[in-house]
């Protein structure tokens, strides 16, 4: 209802964690290559807003990262660098629950991944993000602008306090606008300004003793070492391959 009411000021941002994703496969591999496999973050904004004309349009912004601490350093970072794609048409952010459209697309990029496993090297994340690039284009050629938009996320710094902001009965609201220093909450998920009340809250500060996960740096094989599979075996894989692109 929020993303109908969507107007040329305003928007509707829907984000989600993906499952995160395994890169380090290949159309042949090991069983070594099979177990050792990179785990990478996907965190996905879909943003949902209006052209002049009123037609009702949306993009989505992937970031992916080796950093496996799906914490709200993540998402506020994330955030930032979306936030400053998106100046001069935000307005106003929900939050979203239940199933959503990021679901659905979180379908496509596993379908594309499982695609590209089987007939190329996806050894770093940089390779994940050009393929999907390539998928994205080939998908969509005949729009203008791009609906897909990958980036990577980098953590630069720990965070050194949590910040927590307390409001009474917070559980009642289902959507807060932060306008001039002051918190304003409505017990709807509405775009409409008289909707909104202010709220008192409070802000606590904690230090934050956590520390950021990351994805195993994948080790290089010494290339002296004998492969782990037989030639007749990897002359079998090769068959299928070659079988499978005629």
């Amino acid at each position: 209802q929020s993303i109908e009411r969507t107007t040329t000021s305003s928007c509707v941002i829907v984000m989600d964690f993906k499952e995160n994703i395994r890169i380090g496969g290949s159309p042949v591999e090991t069983g070594n290559n099979f177990f050792e496999k990179t785990q990478v973050s996907v965190l996905r904004f879909a943003v949902h807003y209006r052209e002049s004309d009123q037609s009702l349009h949306t993009q989505y912004f992937d970031y992916f990262s080796d950093v496996l601490s799906h914490d709200t350093s993540f998402v506020i970072d994330c955030i930032t660098k979306l936030l400053s794609l998106c100046q001069g048409f935000m307005k106003l952010v929900f939050e979203y629950h239940g199933k959503n459209i990021i679901d659905s697309h979180f379908g496509v990029l596993s379908r594309w991944f499982s695609e590209g496993e089987a007939t190329q090297n996806i050894y770093t994340i940089d390779d994940l993000i050009n393929f999907f690039r390539e998928k994205a284009n080939q998908n969509y050629i005949n729009i203008n602008t791009s609906i897909m938009n990958f980036d990577i996320y980098s953590r630069t710094q720990c965070r050194q306090n949590i910040h927590k902001l307390c409001i009474d009965n917070f559980k009642s609201y289902q959507s807060f606008v932060w306008i001039n220093n002051k918190l304003y909450a409505s017990t709807l998920s509405t775009l409409i300004d008289t909707d909104y009340m202010e709220i008192n809250y409070k802000m606590k500060s904690i230090k934050d003793n956590r520390k950021t996960k990351y994805a195993l740096k994948k080790q290089i094989l010494n290339t002296e070492v004998q492969v782990v599979i037989g030639v007749k075996s990897r002359q079998i894989l090769e068959t299928r391959i070659r079988l499978s692109d005629t």
